[in-house]
């Protein structure tokens, strides 16, 4: 049986190493520790798409998740300071719902039981101290002593990836000069599994519907904000970032009656253009970070994943032509997808009066135009 390293124990690493572990010795290799403590109210979510849910299911990894993930029944996209905005409803896409929000940890709690179960070996807490093309594969150094041959090495090691820069992989790399501010809030009423996406003159600003937490409903808050901020939103009280979201959301949800602990990432976007070389291929952040305005990371991450299980060779997975024709394969939607979340960006972080017709003409088409909703819809919910 073929050999598989993945360097990189995150979501992506954790999915790809499941669903190729029927076919192959898988190895996943993670340098950090597993965390000991969760704060189960104040947590790190994600948004995941119609079509991961569907990917996951086919995979049979999807049952691990489900009770956890708070589904999407609607979107309410809106401009703060003018009338139109849009209602995007899944009802509307005759789907059960239009995405779900999952804490990340219980999609690592959900995918660890798997892991556990599978005949994947987990290698964690170790560090891959080189990689090296050989000539019937590749060779891993091991922070613990162990020398790994393997037949295909994947590099999931996130943005920064070492490995690829130690591989001299150029990237081509957006700084949007934003900062994103994530947290968690309690609500005074239920959020009936509505998403709110904000449009600000700095930066767009999403609450996404959480799991109820000791009877309060729950919220991920994603803040965007000029990079000259960052320090600020992270030193005034909770009070007063209470007030600073709700002056900008609003009270369409409810109030907010709680804040948990603040994180502020600076946002930038990074495109690996080579992601494949004999016997080594880039998946997750390493291949192509993006920024969060859509939700779209992991998403498209996922749709790599099933897209290189269809490819790669059973017997040869290192192969390059099976290598470069996945890659074939998946380039277009990548590309549309890092231009989408790109234009996004550009048009709704904005204040200048030109952007600001222009991101009020599309909400209008988005609400009157039935089949320009239906097309981005589909976009976003990774419909096919």
């Amino acid at each position: 049986m073929a050999r598989i390293a993945i360097v990189g124990a995150g979501l992506v690493g954790q999915c790809l190493a499941l669903m190729l572990e029927p076919d192959f010795e898988v190895h996943l290799i993670e340098a950090q520790p597993a965390p000991e403590h969760i704060d189960q109210f104040d947590v790190r979510a994600t948004a995941l798409s119609v079509g991961s849910q569907k990917i996951l299911q086919r995979f049979q990894l999807w049952d691990a998740i489900e009770r956890q993930a708070t589904p999407i029944l609607q979107v309410q996209v809106s401009d703060q300071g003018h009338l139109f905005g849009s209602v995007i409803d899944h009802q509307r896409f005759k789907t059960p719902a239009l995405g779900y929000v999952c804490e990340n940890h219980h999609l690592y709690t959900g995918l660890a039981a798997k892991l556990a179960q599978s005949r994947v070996t987990l290698h964690q807490p170790v560090d891959v101290i080189a990689l090296q093309a050989t000539h019937s594969g590749a060779q891993l150094e091991l922070s613990d002593g162990q020398s790994l041959p393997v037949d295909l090495a994947i590099i999931a090691d996130g943005a920064q990836s070492p490995l690829r820069r130690s591989l001299g992989i150029q990237v081509e790399s957006k700084d949007f000069k934003q900062t994103a501010l994530v947290t968690t809030v309690a609500l005074d009423r239920p959020h009936e599994h509505i998403a709110y996406e904000r449009f600000t003159a700095n930066g767009p600003l999403a609450l996404l519907p959480l799991s109820h937490y000791q009877g309060r409903p729950r919220a991920a808050v994603v803040w965007t904000q000029p990079i000259e901020q960052q320090a600020r939103l992270l030193s005034i009280t909770n009070d007063e970032c209470i007030d600073a979201i709700q002056n900008q959301l609003g009270y369409r949800a409810g109030r907010i009656t709680q804040i948990g602990q603040r994180q502020a990432y600076p946002l930038h976007a990074i495109f690996a253009r080579e992601q494949v070389r004999s016997s080594i291929a880039l998946m997750g952040n390493a291949a192509h970070f993006l920024h969060p305005v859509a939700g779209q990371g992991l998403n498209l991450a996922l749709r790599d994943c099933e897209a290189l299980c269809k490819w790669v060779d059973r017997k040869q997975p290192g192969r390059l032509s099976t290598l470069l024709d996945y890659y074939q394969a998946r380039i277009d939607d990548q590309e549309r997808t890092w231009s989408l979340t790109g234009l996004l960006v550009k048009l709704f972080s904005n204040s200048h009066w030109a952007p600001s017709v222009a991101r009020q003409l599309g909400l209008m088409g988005l609400q009157l135009v039935p089949s320009a909703q239906q097309q981005l819809g589909k976009q976003l919910m990774g419909a096919r």
